[in-house]
């Protein structure tokens, strides 16, 4: 079976949780039989140097390559608002990408095509016009959903009006790609369900496949030092930055109240240079970390303040692959079929989150046990193979309809 998976922007480096997703899915693929191909927008606000792509990109997965200036415009932004299209989406369309994909699919034949997320979407007219590809939309998350959230959580009114219009015109466009696709891969059954119950087309869950790193050592958990807290991810991403602002604001001054002892580490690529701050009461903004994993083994309570997002977290898959104690609200742990008490604690509030912290440091051996059982749960639910010949089934039942 031939893939052609379509993404806007390069799934390297493997820094954030789309990049780990479009790499995860294709090597999953490959490794459930079909020939893959990655055709990628290289955006510029993730914009990779040609020479930094890893050569094994272009000859495993046939890598094409476009630059496109995706930054946010203040006259196209204002432009839009009269025009009347999803601004999230409509600034990923350039007629030179879409003419370089007409040439591809005339000079070469796919079973299937993957728009990976949404905003590939606005390629779907050329892949119809010159392909007879059975296309798939891998919804990452339900997008206008986070735009929604970050309304809610907006107090500013002129931007909580414009972060709902877009919300809303996001919403149309991607419930009507919903049904002009011929069927969709969800990375959570929570976003599976919300699918289904819009379109008419077939609807299948494919969450996110984990590679498991290398077994560390036991007397690592065992010496484990649990006032070292830690929140990772993209910084550039508004419902990161959200979640870093209420952890700041509110969820530290709580937590060291009850834990005078506990440090916190933000860590994460494209940090705003004025976010960045050496340790103030034992809170710290470092930005970008050259070896993720190595910082999540350093700090192995990993803290999730999410209050706005969909999809699911894929660092919080990441940290329990290595077995890291997580404290998460239920909007961070959205989509994940986990129980509080067992993989992860939850919390909602401030004094929640401060009592989390604290039970977790006065009980080690329960901390240590539960990343036992999280890093258990995603070695059973999160095989990158066993996924991705769902997946390959999803399809092969598209291509006999």
């Amino acid at each position: 079976m031939k893939v052609l998976m379509l993404y806007n922007r390069i799934p390297y480096p493997l820094h954030d949780g789309g990049a780990l997703a479009v790499n995860s899915m294709a090597r999953g693929l490959q490794e459930a039989g079909c020939e893959l191909h990655l055709f990628c927008i290289n955006a510029s606000r993730s914009f990779v140097p040609p020479a930094e792509i890893p050569a094994e990109l272009f000859t495993r997965f046939h890598l094409r390559t476009f630059d496109v200036d995706t930054r946010l415009r203040p006259l196209a932004a204002a432009w839009n608002l009269l025009e009347g299209s999803a601004y999230h989406v409509s600034r990923f369309f350039q007629p030179a990408v879409a003419n370089a994909l007409a040439a591809l699919l005339s000079a070469e034949r796919f079973d299937v095509i993957q728009l990976e997320a949404t905003f590939m979407g606005v390629y779907l007219p050329t892949i119809r016009k010159h392909s007879q590809a059975k296309v798939v939309l891998r919804a990452h998350n339900v997008d206008y959903r986070i735009w929604e959230r970050l309304a809610e959580g907006c107090r500013q009114p002129l931007k909580k009006w414009y972060l709902r219009l877009q919300a809303a015109r996001l919403r149309q466009f991607e419930e009507a790609l919903y049904q002009q696709t011929d069927g969709c891969l969800a990375i959570s059954p929570t976003d599976a369900s919300h699918i289904a119950a819009i379109s008419q087309k077939p609807v299948q869950t494919v969450g996110m496949g984990i590679s498991l790193p290398p077994n560390t050592p036991e007397t690592h958990f065992q010496d484990a030092d649990w006032q070292r807290c830690l929140f990772l991810g993209s910084l550039d991403w508004q419902p990161n930055q959200e979640a870093v602002q209420w952890l700041k604001n509110e969820l530290w001054p709580a937590i060291k109240k009850q834990s005078p002892q506990s440090s916190c580490l933000v860590a994460g690529k494209n940090c705003p240079d004025n976010w960045l701050q050496p340790a103030v009461d034992g809170f710290e903004i470092v930005g970008f970390v050259p070896d993720a994993q190595a910082t999540m083994q350093q700090n192995p309570l990993f803290l999730v303040p999410m209050r706005s997002g969909s999809g699911i977290r894929i660092k919080i898959l990441e940290a329990l692959s290595l077995r890291l104690a997580v404290v998460s609200t239920r909007m961070g742990a959205e989509g994940l079929d986990v129980t509080h008490g067992q993989q992860l604690l939850l919390a909602e509030t401030a004094q929640e989150f401060a009592d989390a912290v604290r039970w977790l440091q006065q009980h080690p051996q329960e901390a240590a046990a539960m990343g036992r059982r999280g890093q258990a749960w995603v070695r059973s639910s999160f095989n990158r193979l066993q996924l991705s010949q769902t997946a390959v089934a999803f399809y092969q039942q598209l291509l006999a309809s």
